[in-house]
């Protein structure tokens, strides 16, 4: 071989590795790992609706999914439902002594009485996957609920800033005064408390008693606060919490309605809390960087923490209404290459999420146990809520309602 044939041919070689090499590192980047609960996904493109939607998320170029060889024959997967196809605005799960007998004596998957808002303001009963009707209309834009433990009560805040008290039994709707910003119903359903706002910006604590037809009504303090909202569970204290954001040192406060006083309960960055109706515990979350929130399990008695496997958002946990077990929707697995302010961009949406379904067993000291994990049926899952071991959500990949059924 001549001299220059030499060269051509070590220069060819050269080249030939190099790609090798350059083609290996491009096949390790791709590989994807499992899941880890405390991790997180977010996707930044906004969806569109329906299969559209979950094909545009998985093809997404900034999205990182998950691997997992157990997928395909998942035993869990055929116990999530999709009941609904049109848009949710927010919907709520009530007893089914709410009602009493079921109007339909077709056999259901449902074992709550399952109740939905449309964007033009009716109330639609859910019978089963796709069966449902028309129950109650007030023509009037809602854009998100609050609902008593028992599911007779509701308390709808409308696109005009005011808020509905709709009583399901009786099918009767009423505008609650005008400057109401936050309303919670106390864990036994008799009580509805709610601040109101003056001119003045001032805010005052009233408590409606629901049992009676005379709105008997008690107000209970004033003073000058932010935007929270309320929640009431088991005793006498009515907790004020502050809305998360990564910017905020947020503050959680709590009324009691016995001593009448006021205090701070715990301050933190991005604080939230989610309290249980069934038992004395709240989950906690607090951001330890602007791109991650960190979950504990708080004992809202002695005020005794301890942390938790999930990380997660305040919007997608939830205690059932009918035991001391806690469910939870967590992100996969974190995206390299997006830099993202939680809860903020996911509240702004910004970002979306595709999540593992969790359930944190208080007969289990409350670990995390994996209800469903999986990238064939992609969901970002808010408004949890859980009655009769079966947990709802609304998927905002396409705005559906879901059912879990993690009944034994």
């Amino acid at each position: 071989m001549s001299k220059k044939g030499k060269i051509i041919f070590i220069v060819a070689v050269v080249f030939i590795l190099a790609a090798i090499v350059v083609g290996v590192i491009l096949g390790l980047g791709k590989i994807q790992t499992t899941p880890r609960i405390s991790q997180t996904s977010f996707f930044p493109v906004a969806p569109s609706s329906g299969t559209e939607t979950q094909s545009q998320q998985n093809t997404s170029p900034n999205s990182t999914t998950t691997n997992n060889t157990n997928e395909s024959t998942s035993p869990n997967l055929n116990r999530l439902t999709q009941l609904t196809k049109g848009p949710v605005i927010d919907y709520w799960i009530a007893s089914t002594t709410v009602l009493g007998k079921s109007s339909t004596t077709t056999p259901s998957l449902l074992r709550s009485t399952v109740f939905y808002l449309t964007p033009g303001g009716d109330i639609v009963q859910v019978y089963d996957a796709g069966k449902e009707d028309t129950y109650f209309s007030f023509g009037l834009s809602p854009l998100k609920l609050i609902q008593s433990p028992s599911g007779q009560y509701i308390a709808i805040t409308l696109q005009t800033k005011r808020i509905a008290l709709f009583d399901v039994t009786r099918r009767a709707f009423e505008l609650l005064p005008e400057g109401v910003v936050s309303a919670t119903f106390s864990s036994d359903g008799n009580k509805l408390a709610y601040l109101q706002a003056d001119s003045s910006g001032k805010q005052s604590l009233y408590i409606r008693d629901l049992t009676s037809l005379k709105k008997t009504i008690t107000k209970v303090f004033s003073l000058f606060i932010d935007d929270v909202s309320l929640s009431w569970p088991a005793g006498n204290n009515i907790y004020l919490i502050p809305p998360q954001s990564a910017d905020a040192v947020g503050e959680i406060w709590y009324f009691n309605t016995a001593q009448k006083t006021l205090n701070q309960f715990v301050s933190g960055s991005g604080v939230g809390m989610v309290v249980s109706q069934q038992a004395p515990y709240a989950l906690l979350f607090k951001n330890t960087s602007n791109n991650n929130i960190a979950t504990s399990l708080v004992n809202i008695k002695t005020g005794i923490s301890t942390s938790l496997g999930v990380d997660t958002l305040a919007s997608k946990c939830v205690f059932s209404f009918d035991s001391a077990d806690a469910l939870c929707a967590a992100p996969q697995v974190k995206s390299r290459n997006i830099v993202s302010q939680l809860p903020d961009d996911y509240n702004n949406m910004s970002l979306f999420t595709n999540d593992y379904l969790y359930r944190l067993s208080a007969d289990v000291g409350y670990q995390a146990q994996t209800l469903l994990g999986t990238t064939q049926v992609p969901f970002d899952a808010k408004d949890l809520r859980s009655r009769a071991q079966q947990v709802f959500f609304v998927n905002r990949l396409d705005d559906s309602l879901y059912v879990f059924d993690y009944k034994p």
